[in-house]
């Protein structure tokens, strides 16, 4: 389907602009996000529907958080402190065990994974906009679980964009702690 390729490349492109710290990464992340709603709620995958609606909300935030940053720690890349690193992980465990109890008697084919890829996307997409470096590391997670997800449900432009990302999750490590 044509849509998942164009959602597939607007995403890469968001990530590819996220790692160089471009403003526009938001605007490609919300783009694809869009498009992502649609082809998700056409094969019953309802978490990641609710995941592309948060990723569309948290874009607006991350645009907001990296053009007009409230606190110094927002406007460099940054280690998050411990304490605060094992709130976000908690409220992923939170999120998922939410998810998990909303989405089990729907039709979803894959409701445990598709429900964790959500609650690991969404504390992602929160750190990056907080410029914290555990986002990469949160992306590698939910990237490496979407291969698994999306290869299950024949969306293979998308595993192969998720293929593509957990590769840059690292590359996008790297670049941040170089600057």
């Amino acid at each position: 389907m044509i849509w998942e390729w164009v959602g597939a490349a607007l995403g890469l492109v968001g990530v590819v602009l996220g790692i160089r710290q471009h403003l526009w990464a938001w605007w490609f992340f919300a783009a694809s996000s869009l498009i992502y709603l649609w082809l998700y709620w056409t094969v019953g995958l309802y978490g990641q529907v609710l995941l592309m609606t948060v990723f569309i909300g948290l874009s607006l935030w991350g645009l907001r958080d990296w053009s007009q940053p409230t606190q110094s720690d927002q406007t460099e890349p940054h280690w998050m402190p411990t304490k605060s690193s094992l709130l976000y992980v908690l409220a992923g465990l939170g999120i998922w065990l939410a998810l998990w109890m909303l989405m089990r008697s729907s039709d979803n084919p894959s409701v445990v994974m598709d429900s964790l890829v959500t609650a690991i996307s969404i504390v992602a997409m929160r750190l990056m906009s907080l410029k914290a470096h555990q986002a990469w590391l949160a992306w590698a997670l939910a990237n490496g679980l979407s291969i698994y997800l999306f290869t299950g449900q024949a969306l293979y432009a998308t595993a192969g964009l998720y293929a593509v990302q957990l590769v840059l999750s690292f590359v996008g490590l790297r670049q941040w702690l170089r600057s």
